[in-house]
């Protein structure tokens, strides 16, 4: 572990100045380490582990703090009653909204269709939802996303559910550059910390 925390960044040319490896790789090479050393130690009980489980813990790296990136609850308030900073792209606003109720990837959102929309039966309550089919390399993965009734009344969907129509009428590509300072300015002016980043990328992870 010593070694890993001195050795200096490979991706560096002049290794002299190069900053050290991160805490986040050192504890990446580390781990594994320990844990073979404890399943070997298993096996073979004549060879002694070097660490117990508690000095691991208290000497493996700790990963360093970094800068929030999802929004609260209260955030996302907040950004629901505040009115879009462009008007004429409003659907730039529902679609970020969108994310953050279902947890959709992008890629995804922006492609569907009213008429994607579905109801599953349930041993409970019947549900509407979306059903996503994703290709892997061998196989194909189907993603069964529930709808709540906050997200369909976002979509206007009693009023719309025999559209064949986009859900999201986008005017502009949604990771354009303009979209991303257009979405800063919006939550900024609620008084959001200027550090979050506005990438719908992040509204899905919150």
């Amino acid at each position: 572990m010593k070694f890993l925390k001195n050795k200096p960044n490979g991706k560096y040319k002049n290794l002299d100045k190069a900053p050290k490896i991160s805490p986040n790789t050192v504890l990446k090479y580390f781990e594994p380490f320990y844990f073979n050393c404890r399943r070997y130690s298993e096996n073979n009980p004549e060879w002694q582990m070097p660490l117990s489980q508690k000095e691991f813990k208290q000497k493996a790296p700790k990963q360093p703090p970094g800068n929030r990136t999802f929004y609260s609850i209260d955030e996302i308030k907040k950004l629901e009653n505040h009115p879009y900073s462009s008007k004429e792209n409003e659907d730039e606003k529902k679609l970020w909204l969108f994310m953050f109720y279902t947890g959709l990837a992008l890629v995804d959102t922006k492609k569907l269709r009213y008429t994607d929309i579905v109801e599953e039966k349930s041993k409970h309550k019947n549900f509407k939802c979306f059903k996503i089919t994703r290709q892997k390399p061998n196989y194909k993965h189907l993603f069964i996303v529930p709808l709540t009734e906050k997200a369909l009344d976002l979509i206007d969907y009693n009023s719309k559910k025999k559209s064949k129509e986009l859900i999201f009428n986008l005017k502009r590509t949604p990771d354009r550059q303009d979209v991303r300072r257009t979405l800063t300015k919006w939550k900024n002016q609620i008084g959001i910390q200027p550090e979050l980043p506005a990438r719908y990328h992040d509204a899905r992870r919150s």
